[in-house]
């Protein structure tokens, strides 16, 4: 995901868009069922309470990391990093190449 934000951002590609967006709802399920793992093992008693501060803390900061990524690759297509905002604006860029050149519409619509 790194490298894909990466590229993202410092070539102003936005052809991985949707795979950084796929990428990071796997990663938000990912820590959601590691959480709700985590509940379980504690309550069977599996290790110390303490642990769980820990597995917490390195599962918010995976979380954060993984939003920080998402919003600095959208942000060049959003001003605020948006994700909806950027694919909205990519949708609308190809729409205003389309209507001004009537060869990548049928070209479009030879790919559907």
């Amino acid at each position: 995901m790194f490298d894909l934000g990466y590229d993202a951002f410092t070539k102003r590609r936005t052809k991985n868009f949707k795979k950084i967006s796929k990428i990071h709802k796997e990663i938000k399920k990912l820590i959601s069922s590691t959480r709700n793992e985590h509940v379980v093992r504690l309550s069977s008693g599996m290790y110390p309470v303490e642990v769980s501060k820990s597995i917490y803390s390195v599962l918010f900061s995976l979380q954060r990391i993984s939003d920080h990524i998402a919003n600095i690759a959208f942000s060049i297509r959003s001003t605020t990093g948006s994700k909806t905002e950027a694919l909205q604006a990519i949708e609308n860029e190809k729409k205003k190449t389309e209507s001004t050149d009537p060869r990548l519409s049928q070209e479009s619509n030879m790919k559907k």
